[in-house]
């Protein structure tokens, strides 16, 4: 049986993400892989670095919130 042994898991910030990634996580750890998390933004931004900032403030609240909630 092929395990794979990394896994793309896109989010949204949306509760339905949410429990993707979650299930990810727990496939993970039954198949030893690893977990990769893809957040893509839009939107108007005054400045890349400032859209990363932004980015990534969002993601790790998403991520921190997961963790809590386990």
């Amino acid at each position: 049986m092929y395990k794979p042994q990394k896994i793309l898991v896109s989010v949204d910030l949306s509760s339905c993400s949410r429990a993707a990634l979650a299930h990810a996580l727990g496939l993970a750890k039954e198949l030893g892989a690893t977990v990769h998390v893809l957040y893509v933004t839009e939107g108007p931004a005054t400045s890349q670095r400032e859209a990363r900032a932004t980015a990534q403030l969002e993601l790790d609240t998403f991520l921190s919130d997961l963790t809590t909630t386990e």
